[in-house]
């Protein structure tokens, strides 16, 4: 049963997860520029490797509560090594590549850390990632991106970018469906 939860489950984080990082990725700018303030646009770099990072973070987390029904909390703690890497990557980035590098440290850190996680349960229990679904999933994801990516340069002020993210999520709706 676990097995079947756990597979059900990573496909509904999945089905949420792919068509927001996509959107993401595609409509930073515009989020960035109409939402907050233009002046946040530099980090705009720094926020699409940030999402990338905790996409992966998400998607490996869908087998965190098997931590409590395996009653394995110990496997969280030996997740949190990478908090030093986080430490030991951010010394090293930051003065390369400033909040970009900062970025990267904190969101490979944070999907190594559940990656760990997950290949230690795998140990006990017989998961796997839905691949054929993930798949399928990404590229629902990835036409919705082609829709709305033409339309990035069309957005001029909020109105606009909510009626661009309403198509995104009317075409990925009806794939999915």
């Amino acid at each position: 049963q676990l097995v079947r939860v756990f597979s059900f489950y990573n496909k509904v984080i999945t089905s949420f997860l792919a068509p927001t990082l996509i959107g993401a990725l595609i409509l930073t700018e515009p989020i960035i520029g109409h939402v907050f303030d233009p002046k946040f646009l530099v980090s705009a770099t720094a926020f699409r490797v940030f999402f990338i990072g905790s996409f992966f973070f998400y998607f490996f987390n869908s087998c965190s509560f098997l931590l409590v029904i395996l009653e394995k909390p110990e496997y969280t703690l030996y997740s949190r090594v990478f908090a030093i890497y986080n430490v030991g990557m951010d010394l090293l980035l930051i003065p390369r590549f400033g909040i970009v590098g900062a970025a990267f440290a904190t969101g490979s850190a944070m999907a190594l850390g559940y990656l760990f996680t997950f290949l230690l349960i795998r140990r006990i229990v017989a998961i796997r990632i839905p691949w054929v679904a993930t798949a399928r999933i990404l590229l629902y994801a990835a036409a919705m991106g082609a829709v709305i990516w033409p339309l990035t340069g069309r957005i001029d002020g909020i109105p606009m970018l909510m009626a661009v993210v309403a198509l995104g999520a009317v075409v990925y709706g009806l794939l999915a469906w």
